[in-house]
């Protein structure tokens, strides 16, 4: 299942991607057309309830929730004319949302060796965290803004994330991949003049995280939010990301230093994830920092120097098999607010 939020008017409801991304089914609608069928005089009620348009309050319903989910989807693909009128849309009449509403944000760092060189750093000794709030999300159809009182010097980040989908706390890495719902396609930007700083006068960088990546709608979600059923092996996956064109960044989830299963260990014995939660185990090399001496790059692949992000520019990510974002860049110098990032339409829409 390909899930996904989308806008209609000024509904937002939970969908399911279907006919290569080219229409949506509105699960619940879905749902409530199949509990009619089934006699629930309350089907309309009860979609409501088990189908919400927050990502997050859907996965709290637990197994209820996914598997009616679940059965509303093949009931109205495998089902007559009418319900496809009634329950499908096509994919230019709906504007994406960001797949996921998470309440926290569980990041890391330091993940992937050839980032590690690029910056000169070592191998940290723990899996390296941080953590960022709601307000760090954008959809996959909304700007990056570039935000000059943030920082002039903003990074691009292809990333895996991880949907907690069930619960935890002091997870075994042998059951972790029981609690993942499924995956998602991430961009997790970065301000490096606010991350890395040189100390005194020697050649080591300080990193922080806390300055550098939490801000702002910095953090690019979806399309969608694949089910874990339809992904072959999270292990083993390509992350691409292209700058105008150009491949910055290609390597694969199998080159991580802790993988899928040992972030959530590790996370877990830190804290008790929730369903709705993201996780992003860290980027590979190719960032733009790696071409900038003044915040410890180390990489002189880049002959014309750090390719930061400028407004016009357009972004894409692609994680194989699982999603592909593509975003421009847009100059936010003179605005402050969150809703002039979007492509259109300045009021907040209705959850139903």
């Amino acid at each position: 299942m390909r899930l996904v939020r989308f806008q209609i008017e000024d509904r937002v409801q939970l969908g399911a991607l279907i006919e290569g991304n080219r229409r949506v089914v509105d699960l619940q609608a879905a749902a409530a057309a199949l509990l009619r069928h089934d006699g629930d005089p309350l089907g309309a009620q009860e979609a409501a309830i088990r189908i919400p348009c927050s990502t997050a309050q859907f996965l709290r319903g637990g197994e209820i929730s996914t598997s009616l989910a679940r059965r509303a989807l093949h009931f109205v693909t495998s089902g007559g004319a009418d319900l496809w009128e009634d329950c499908t849309l096509p994919r230019d009449r709906i504007r994406l949302q960001a797949p996921l509403d998470p309440a926290l944000i569980v990041c890391g760092g330091g993940n992937f060796w050839d980032h590690l060189e690029e910056l000169g750093r070592d191998k940290p000794e723990h899996v390296e965290f941080f953590l960022k709030n709601p307000e760090s999300v954008l959809g996959p159809e909304d700007a990056i803004p570039y935000q000059p009182w943030v920082s002039w010097k903003l990074d691009y980040e292809a990333e895996l994330g991880i949907v907690i989908g069930k619960g935890g706390r002091c997870i075994p890495r042998a059951r972790a991949l029981d609690h993942v719902f499924g995956y998602t396609a991430v961009n997790d930007m970065a301000v490096r003049d606010r991350q890395l700083f040189r100390w005194a006068e020697s050649s080591y960088f300080h990193v922080k995280y806390g300055d550098g990546k939490v801000f702002d709608n910095n953090l690019v979600l979806g399309p969608a939010v694949l089910s874990v059923d339809e992904v072959a092996d999270a292990t083993n996956l390509r992350l691409r990301c292209w700058v105008d064109g150009e491949l910055r960044q290609d390597s694969n989830t199998r080159n991580y230093i802790w993988g899928v299963a040992e972030v959530i260990e590790y996370y877990s014995n830190m804290m008790t994830l929730e369903p709705g939660f993201l996780i992003c185990p860290g980027t590979p090399g190719g960032c733009a920092v790696g071409a900038d001496p003044d915040c410890g790059g180390k990489s002189a692949s880049k002959a014309s120097g750090p390719g930061y992000l400028r407004p016009g520019q357009t972004v894409i990510v692609d994680v194989e098999g699982v999603g592909r974002l593509e975003n421009w860049v847009r100059d936010a110098s003179n605005s402050f607010k969150a809703s002039d990032f979007k492509r259109e339409g300045a009021n907040a829409p209705r959850c139903f």
